[in-house]
């Protein structure tokens, strides 16, 4: 989670100084997660991340765990963030070329009815002739 200008450690809720991954992608300060493999006596190398309780390998030396890269969630935001803007120009024509044959569609119904309206016109005044003649 992030906090005002950094990211929040899910141990300490505080600003991560020096921040690590954990395999669930949690991020704790590389001091939580030491004193977390105290708490624990960790001797298999696992330890609970304190927000989902799933476990994490943690390597020999914590300082092995992922640092978390702040070029790389950039980046991922940026791609996100580029394939967003990819899939609103595809909407965008997407619905541009419905709206073609929407209106396309509609011209031709307009002139059907017209057609239709033409014709009845027509039989009405034939009737009526008919009528007349009678």
């Amino acid at each position: 989670t992030m906090e005002e200008g950094g990211i929040c450690c899910v141990s300490c809720k505080n600003t991560a100084k020096i921040p690590k991954s954990l395999d669930c992608g949690h991020i704790c300060c590389l001091g939580c997660i030491q004193d977390l493999i105290k708490e624990n006596k960790s001797l298999n190398g696992l330890v609970s991340c304190p927000e989902c309780k799933n476990e994490s390998q943690v390597p020999e030396g914590v300082e092995q765990l992922k640092l978390l890269s702040l070029k790389t969630l950039d980046e991922e935001v940026s791609q996100l963030l580029q394939n967003v803007k990819d899939q609103s120009k595809e909407d965008e024509i997407h619905f541009q070329t419905e709206r073609k044959k929407a209106d396309e569609a509609k011209k031709i119904a307009e002139k059907e009815r017209q057609r239709v309206e033409d014709e009845k016109q027509r039989i009405e005044e034939a009737t009526k002739r008919v009528e007349e003649a009678k």
